[in-house]
């Protein structure tokens, strides 16, 4: 979805408010339901650090740091996530499938 959102931002606007809906779950007062982000990586500090600075953050799944520095990553839960990104952005940056892809995900998921 991170990458879908950062791919699709300078097209289609709604996109991203849908893929934004994901991750964060607004707040409701009457329901007494704060606003929070939906995904949550405790488990290691350099995995949360990553998932918020890489996933969570709009535009981050196109940095070159995924290529140049995480796909060396030690921590294999990092590197397999990088590797995740890059193929998915090369997949659809090669067929432009997303518009096909983006309605089967978001009602199968």
């Amino acid at each position: 979805m991170a990458v879908i959102r950062d791919l699709e931002k300078i097209q289609i606007k709604f996109v991203m408010k849908l893929v934004n809906k994901v991750y964060i779950q607004k707040e409701n007062k009457d329901d007494n339901i704060p606003e929070r982000l939906r995904i949550v990586f405790d488990i290691r500090d350099e995995l949360k650090d990553f998932v918020n600075n890489y996933v969570k953050t709009e535009g981050q799944t196109l940095s070159k740091d995924i290529e140049d520095k995480f796909i060396k990553s030690e921590d294999k839960s990092i590197k397999n996530i990088s590797k995740a990104i890059i193929t998915i952005r090369d997949y659809f940056v090669k067929t432009k499938h997303i518009d096909e892809f983006f309605p089967y995900l978001r009602t199968k998921s």
